[in-house]
C-alpha cells in the first residue's frame, strides 16, 4: 500500500501559506482567550498547533483542528491518492465529471522502472498544452479533475506498479474531500469555536465575535467572509449534530453505563483501545459526495464517535427517519421534531437584553412544562424549548397547541405567586397523593430558583445604575476614539475609501429611500420610485465587482444588460453597507432581488409582448385570443397587456401569478397562455423555470426579503447581515438555475 507522505509535503505556494497562516490567526486568538496557562499548552498541543505543510506534518505536526478541517483525511491503497493533502489541492479524481473543476487532457507516464512518474497534461487559457509531473501538481493554476477515461490507456501498466511507485506518485485527492480555501478556513473557525467554548470554557459571544472579525478582515481575496452558511447560534457549535447532546457530555444520558473497554494483544496495540464511544470526531451532517462540495461551515461539526458510526454514510435526517422506523417496529412511538411547519408550531420569544443573563434559568423553568401538564393536568404533550442567542423558541406539535395555549399562561404565572401560599390545581384525578406532594415540592423548587435569578439580576441592575455616570464618561471617550479612527482609510478592493465617506454614502442611501413618495397610489409604484433612488448611486470600481460576480455566475453576460448593471450595483451596495457596519441591508436586498425581477420582465414578458404585437394587429390579437378577451375569466388582465401601446411594466408578484397560470389546468382553454409557454420553451427549459419549486423559491424571496426591504423607513422591519446573506444565497441559486436553463 502507498503509505508515504504527500508528494512535496513541505512545498507550499505563497497562496497556500496565506491560507494556513489565516488559520493560525484563528488558533492564536483562541489560545489567547484561554486564561489558564496549562490549558493553553493543552490547546496548542492537541488542537491548535499549525504545521506549514500540505499534509499537516507527521507525528508531532499539526493539531486536530488543522488535520480535521484543512487537510484531507488520507487514503491508502494502489492509487495515486495523497495520504493527506490540503483540501483546496488543485488536482482531484472523480468517477464522473464535476462542475467545479476543469477536465485534464490526459495522463502520461514518464521514466522507467522505479523512476516512473505520472504527468498530467492540461490546456492553458491560450489553448496550449502544459505538463505537470506528480511533484508539481500543487502548482496548477486552478482545480482540475482526472476521470477514469484518463487512466484507462495505462491500466495494464499501473496494475503492476509497486507500493514504492504509488507512494512516490501520491498527488491526487478524492473529489468528495475537496473544498475551496475559504470553506476550509470557515470549518477551521467553526470547529475552533466549538473546542474553545466547550472544552476550554471561553465565553461564546466574545470568542465568536473575535473569530468573525478575523474572517471579515482577511485579505487573501475579495470574497466576503463569513459566508451566509456560517452558523450563528451557540448550540450549532457545541451540540453533536446527531444526538443533540453536548459533545463534551458524552453519551451518559443515553446509556446506563459506559461500554466495557477491550484489551487487545501487544501486536495490535500496547494499551487499551482508545477508540471509545465518546471520542470527538468530525461529522458531516450530510455525507460527502463528489458531485457537490460538502466540507463547509454549514455541514461540518464535532460530535461523538458512536453517533458518527451510527450515522454511517447517511445524512442526519435519514438517520433520524431510520430510528423512527426502528422505534415503530419495536412498538414505540416517541415524539420527534418534524421538519414540516404544518406539524410543528414555532413560538419564538426574544428576551430583552437586561434579562438575557437569566435566559438559562428561564429555559430550565419551561423545560419542566410538559412534565407539569402530565402530572398536574393528566395530559401528554410534546413541548421542546430551544435556546437562542437572544432568547428561546418553543416547539410544539400542532395537535398539542390547544393544550399548550390553555396551560402555558397558568404555568408562567406561578412565578409571580408567593411560595408560602402557592396553590396548584391538580386536575389529574388518577395521580396518587404522594406523587401530588412530590410534584408540588418540585414545582416550588423550580419557581424559587427562577425567582432568585430575577432577584440577583435586580440587584445587579441597581449596582449598574449607581455607576451610570462613570459609564457615560467611558462611552464619551470611546465615541471620540471612534471618531478619530473613522478618519483612517479602509480598503474596498483596490480603492482607498475613508470610513467617513462610506458612512456618509450609507446615510445618503437611506435618506434617498426615505424620500420615497408615499403618496403614490400603489405599492408597486412606490417600489419603482425606490428603484429610481437607488439608481442615483454610481458603482465605483466596476471591473472589480464584475470579477466577483464572475466567481459565482460565470455566464452572467447572458443576463439582460440592465440586470447586469443591477447585479454590480447590488454587490457595491453590499460592500458599502458592510464596511459601514450598518444593521440594515435593505438597499442591497432590494437591488439584488431586482435582478431576478428584471430578468423575468425583460426576457419573458417584454419579449413575448414584442413577439405578439410585432406579428399581429390589435384586432387580430382580440380575435385569435377571444377566450381571454370575451369571457369574463381570470386571464383577462394578462390579455389586456397585449393591446397596450407600451411595453409592460409588471412587478414581481404579478409576473409570478401569471407564470403559475401556465401550470394551472383551469386556464387550459387559453390559447394565449399556451403560446406563451411555447414561446418560453424556445429560449428556456420550461421543466426548470416553470417548475413550481423554482417559482415558489422566487416567491419566497419576494415575500420574505424583497418586500421587507421595500420598507426601510419602518424601524420594526430590518434586514440584518445574516438575513441579507440568506437572501444573497437564495437569489444566487435562482440566477444560476435561470442561466443553466437557457438554451
Amino acid at each position: 500500500m502507498a503509505t508515504g507522505r504527500t508528494i512535496s509535503a513541505s512545498f507550499l505556494t505563497d497562496f497556500d501559506k496565506k491560507v494556513i497562516e489565516l488559520c493560525e490567526k484563528i488558533s492564536d486568538r483562541i489560545f489567547n482567550s484561554i486564561t489558564d496557562k496549562d490549558k493553553q499548552k493543552l490547546f496548542k498541543k492537541e488542537y491548535g498547533k499549525i504545521s506549514l505543510t500540505r499534509d499537516g506534518g507527521l507525528r508531532l505536526g499539526a493539531g486536530k483542528l488543522q488535520r480535521d478541517t484543512v487537510c484531507t483525511r488520507g487514503r491508502q491503497g494502489k492509487a495515486p491518492y495523497s495520504n493527506r493533502n490540503l483540501r483546496w489541492h488543485p488536482l482531484i479524481v472523480a468517477e464522473n465529471q464535476v462542475n467545479y473543476a476543469k477536465e485534464i487532457e490526459r495522463v502520461e507516464i514518464d521514466g522507467e522502472d522505479e523512476s516512473q512518474v505520472l504527468v498530467f497534461v492540461i490546456k492553458n487559457s491560450k489553448g496550449q498544452e502544459e505538463k505537470y509531473p506528480s511533484d508539481k501538481v500543487h502548482e496548477l493554476p486552478e482545480r482540475y479533475v482526472a476521470l477514469p477515461k484518463h487512466w484507462m490507456p495505462h491500466i495494464d501498466k499501473l496494475k503492476n506498479w509497486s507500493d514504492t511507485l504509488w507512494t512516490n506518485n501520491s498527488c491526487i485527492i478524492p473529489a468528495y474531500e475537496c473544498c475551496d480555501w475559504w470553506q476550509a478556513v470557515e470549518t477551521y473557525a467553526v470547529l475552533g469555536i466549538s473546542i474553545g467554548v466547550e472544552l476550554f470554557k471561553i465565553d461564546f459571544d466574545i470568542l465568536y465575535n473575535k473569530i468573525v472579525k478575523i474572517l471579515k478582515q482577511q485579505t487573501i481575496s475579495d470574497i466576503i467572509l463569513p459566508s451566509s452558511s456560517f452558523p450563528v447560534e451557540k448550540d450549532e457549535f457545541i451540540l453533536c449534530p446527531v444526538c443533540k447532546s453536548k459533545f463534551t457530555n458524552g453519551l451518559s444520558k443515553f446509556f446506563s453505563e459506559e461500554p466495557e473497554k477491550k484489551w487487545y494483544p501487544e501486536w495490535r496495540t500496547s494499551k487499551i483501545d482508545e477508540i471509545i464511544d465518546n471520542n470527538l470526531q468530525i461529522i458531516h451532517v450530510t455525507p460527502l459526495t463528489e458531485n457537490e462540495i460538502k466540507h463547509t461551515a454549514e455541514n461540518t461539526r464535532y460530535g461523538h464517535r458512536w453517533c458518527n458510526i451510527t450515522k454511517s454514510n447517511h445524512s442526519v435526517e435519514q438517520t433520524i427517519n431510520i430510528f423512527g422506523e426502528i422505534l415503530k417496529s419495536h412498538g414505540k412511538n416517541l415524539p420527534a421534531i418534524q421538519a414540516n411547519d404544518n406539524e410543528i408550531v414555532f413560538l419564538r420569544y426574544e428576551i430583552d437584553k437586561p434579562f438575557q443573563s437569566i435566559s438559562v434559568a428561564i429555559k430550565q423553568y419551561f423545560d419542566y412544562f410538559s412534565e407539569y401538564v402530565k402530572r398536574v393536568k393528566g395530559k401528554e404533550i410534546f413541548f421542546y424549548v430551544k435556546p437562542l442567542q437572544t432568547g428561546f423558541e418553543f416547539r410544539v406539535n400542532s395537535s398539542d397547541l390547544n393544550v399548550v395555549e390553555e396551560y402555558l399562561t397558568e404555568y408562567a404565572n406561578l412565578v409571580n405567586e408567593k411560595i408560602e401560599g402557592l396553590i396548584i390545581n391538580f386536575d389529574n384525578e388518577t395521580l396518587p397523593e404522594d406523587l401530588k406532594k412530590s410534584s408540588y415540592i418540585s414545582i416550588k423548587q423550580q419557581i424559587v430558583h427562577l425567582q432568585q435569578s430575577v432577584e440577583i439580576l435586580s440587584f445587579e441592575k441597581n449596582v449598574i445604575e449607581k455607576h451610570n455616570k462613570i459609564l457615560e464618561t467611558i462611552i464619551t471617550d470611546l465615541t471620540e476614539t471612534i471618531k478619530e479612527k473613522s478618519k483612517q482609510p479602509i480598503q474596498i478592493f483596490n480603492q482607498s475609501l475613508p470610513i467617513g465617506e462610506i458612512k456618509q454614502l450609507v446615510l445618503e442611501i437611506f435618506a434617498e429611500l426615505r424620500n420615497t413618495n408615499t403618496a403614490l397610489p400603489t405599492e408597486e409604484e412606490r417600489i419603482l420610485d425606490m428603484y429610481s433612488h437607488l439608481d442615483r448611486f454610481p458603482i465605483q470600481n466596476k471591473p472589480d465587482y464584475q470579477k466577483r460576480v464572475n466567481q459565482w455566475l460565470s455566464d452572467n453576460s447572458e443576463l439582460n444588460p440592465l440586470s447586469q448593471e443591477y447585479l454590480l450595483s447590488a454587490e457595491f451596495l453590499f460592500d458599502v453597507l458592510f464596511k459601514a457596519d450598518t444593521n440594515d441591508y435593505s438597499p442591497f436586498v432590494l437591488q439584488f432581488c431586482r435582478v431576478v425581477e428584471n430578468e423575468l420582465l425583460k426576457q419573458l414578458f417584454v419579449a413575448f409582448y414584442k413577439h405578439i404585437t410585432h406579428s399581429k394587429s390589435e384586432t387580430e390579437i382580440k380575435t385569435d385570443y377571444a377566450w381571454d378577451f370575451v369571457k369574463a375569466n381570470k386571464n383577462k388582465d394578462f390579455a389586456a397587456i397585449f393591446v397596450q401601446p407600451t411595453e409592460p411594466e409588471l412587478m414581481l408578484a404579478k409576473m409570478l401569478e401569471y407564470l403559475k397560470r401556465l401550470n394551472d389546468t383551469s386556464f387550459i382553454s387559453s390559447t394565449l397562455l399556451c403560446e406563451f409557454k411555447t414561446f418560453i420553451n424556445q429560449t428556456f427549459d420550461v421543466s426548470v423555470i416553470l417548475n413550481p419549486d423554482f417559482i415558489n423559491k422566487i416567491d419566497f424571496v419576494r415575500e420574505n426579503y424583497r418586500n421587507k426591504a421595500a420598507h426601510p423607513d419602518r424601524n420594526t422591519i430590518k434586514l440584518n447581515l445574516s438575513e441579507a446573506q440568506k437572501c444573497q444565497s437564495l437569489v444566487r441559486e435562482i440566477l444560476v438555475l435561470w442561466l443553466e436553463s437557457k438554451k
